[in-house]
This record gives C-alpha cells, structure tokens and sequence, in this order.
C-alpha cells in the first residue's frame, strides 16, 4: 500500500510538471497618465515626435515587496515619405518575483501609419523579440534559464484627441522548460481607448480604458482618468480590475534643452488587504520634437 501510494503521488507530480503554466506579463500603472508606455505592448503607438525614450519602474510594498517590474522603451522616426511616417524601436522589461525567479524581454518593433483622412490617422506596428525565463538556484534546488522568440502585432487609429489601439501578443504561445516546470507564453489580445475634453485652451480631461483578455484567465482591466491644468501638471484617478484604486501625479511637457520631459508617479492600493498589495510607480519620458518643429 505504501508504494502503491508513493507511485501514485510521483505520478501525479510528473503530470502537473508536465502542464504548461500559462504566462503574462505585469502590466504598468501609468498607461492612462503616459500613452506612451502603451508602446511596450502595443507597437503601432507611438506620437510623431522625432525620438522619444522612457524608463519606468513598479514594486509592492509590505509582505510582496519583493515583486518588481522594470522597463525602457526608445523609439526614432525614420525618414518619412509624404505623409507616411515610419518608425522604429526597442522594448526592454523586466519581471522579479523575490530573488529567484526573473522574467525578461526584449524586442525591436517598426510601425508605419498612414493617413486616413485629415482628422484620422492608421498606425500598423509589429514587435519581434526573445522572452527569457530565470531560475536562481539554492541549496535545495537548481536553477535554470530558457529564453524563446516572441512576437506581437497592433494597430491603432488615432486623431488629435482621440486614440484606439488593438493587439495580438505572444501570437506563437511557445513553450519554456527552464527547470522541471513548463510555462507557456499565453497568447492574449488587448484594446484600449483614449479620449481628450479640452475644457479650455491649457487644460482638459483625459479618460482612458485598457482591456486584456486571454483564455482561461481572468479579464485584466485598467479605467483612469486624468485632469491636465495648463499643459503642466496631470492628476489621475482610476480602478484596476474593480479590486484596486489608484491615484497619480504627473509633471509634463516640462522643457530641458528645448526639449519636453516628463515624470509620472502613480500609488495603487486595494480595496481589501486579502485581494491584493499596495503597488507605487514611477516613470521618466522625454520627447524630442520633428526637426521642422524645433
């Protein structure tokens, strides 16, 4: 009986390290405040600027403050025929769950976006790249590492106020074994749609929804909506998946060198303490202008 039991249970386990544990990444707080860093996911959004760079970075705070994220985007417009513009770029993030378990990406996206009419603009964008899966071994167990490629498709219509985006992600759901387990990369698609209410000429609201949705997990959803007072200052409110609030400070349009940067801070807390962590962001973008601008 005893080893009727043992093979029961190393057969079980053996089962379970062989169904792939699905795999998304963490999304960032600040999308409703920066419309740029939608570009990490979302290739075919990006602004007219000449180049723009970001960096940003979020983390838990009490028991899950060992959960950090970390990412960097720069983007550069090609040379532009007519009134089609192209541009390029490099995403690059990073996913730590305590000190041994690390997910990284990094892909390269080109767009191009072409104009619809005079108030609508079509933006396609593709984004190709590696996704690596970390272990850091101990004592009691080894480590390990995998990396797969990656790729993922967007588009977006946008005006001078309005912008919708559509993306497919991790479109070839491959596989990762860095140690016993498996993990997949989970195909999902996401939308979201921005809006800007001009209440006067330096100031306006700027509501914002995102959706991502991927089979057999639940519907992640991000509302914001941010007040921006005189093209400097941008305070933001919003819910993340009904289960969390959160608020956040943005100085933008601030110029260095003839230049225009920005720094956003948003705090997420839950709306009970069983249902998630409290979760603070950062972020820092600059935006150089086109050269007939400048």
């Amino acid at each position: 009986m005893p080893l009727l039991l043992l093979y029961f249970l190393g057969t079980l386990l053996i089962s379970m390290s062989a169904i792939a544990q699905p795999i998304l990444p963490r999304l960032p707080q600040i999308w409703g405040q920066s419309d740029q860093v939608l570009s990490l996911f979302q290739p075919s959004n990006t602004s007219s600027d000449k180049a723009n760079i970001g960096v940003g970075s979020n983390q838990m705070i009490g028991a899950f403050d060992n959960i950090k994220s970390y990412y960097a985007l720069a983007q550069y417009q090609l040379h532009s025929t007519g009134k089609v513009w192209h541009k390029m770029g490099i995403q690059a993030l990073s996913d730590q769950e305590g000190s041994f378990i690390r997910e990284n990406r990094l892909y390269v996206s080109y767009s191009s976006h072409i104009p619809l009419n005079e108030n609508y603009r079509l933006g396609l964008g593709i984004g190709a790249g590696i996704v690596g899966l970390s272990f850091k071994g101990n004592e009691v167990a080894p480590g390990g590492n995998a990396t797969k490629p990656d790729i993922q498709f967007s588009s977006t219509i946008q005006s001078e106020r309005t912008k919708i985006g559509l993306s497919i992600n991790q479109l070839f759901q491959p596989k990762i074994t860095p140690i016993v387990a498996t993990y997949k990369l989970q195909r999902y698609a996401s939308i979201f749609v921005q809006h800007q209410f001009n209440l006067s000429l330096n100031s306006a609201i700027r509501p914002f929804v995102y959706v991502r949705y991927a089979k057999a997990i639940p519907i992640e959803s991000a509302l914001q909506s941010s007040v921006l007072i005189h093209q400097k200052v941008a305070f933001a409110i919003g819910a993340k998946n009904f289960s969390s609030f959160l608020g956040g400070i943005a100085l933008e349009n601030i110029l260095i060198s003839d230049q225009n940067c920005s720094f956003f801070f948003n705090y997420q807390w839950p709306v009970a303490k069983l249902r998630g962590a409290s979760v603070f962001e950062l972020g820092l973008s600059f935006r150089f202008k086109p050269e007939e601008e400048e």
